[in-house]
């Protein structure tokens, strides 16, 4: 029986709606009978006062953070056999997002996020090897009816 790579990781993030409006959560179902199921999660927020060209309204603002570390090795160090993969040496990823959305009415919504990645990839000899470190900065804009 052949192995198949499995790699492990973590995430954890959270925001903070500046305007003091709220998320919705909505809790996942599982109906057995019927084999159906939603997904748990937040709704999309809506401002309490959408943007306006006159001035007197801006719309929602949220920041947002998040951080993941994924260990990408695998059997390190072990060799290919007729049964069994070689290990993979691919190192450790680590990023951290840090964003704004402006919410500019219920429909509209602006993303602006500098993900800051660090991958830690080399042998036990040259552990910094095949490091790299950069950011990613990315401005969406995102419409959903």
């Amino acid at each position: 029986m052949i192995d198949h790579p499995t790699f492990t990781g973590w995430t954890v993030g959270g925001t903070w709606v500046l305007t003091g409006e709220t998320k919705v959560y909505t809790p996942g179902t599982y109906i057995a009978s019927a084999l159906a199921e939603t997904q748990a999660g937040f709704q999309s927020l809506v401002p309490s006062r959408p943007f306006s060209l006159d001035g007197d309204s801006w719309g929602a603002w949220e920041v947002t953070a998040r951080y993941s570390d994924t260990d990408l090795g695998w059997h390190q160090g072990q060799l290919a056999s007729t049964t069994q993969l070689a290990g993979i040496n691919g190192g450790r990823q680590r990023i951290m997002v840090l964003g704004i959305n402006w919410y500019l009415n219920r429909n509209v919504r602006m993303i602006l996020d500098d993900n800051i990645v660090q991958i830690s990839k080399g042998t036990a000899a040259l552990p910094d090897r095949d490091s790299q470190d950069f950011n990613v900065v990315g401005l969406r804009v995102q419409y959903a009816n």
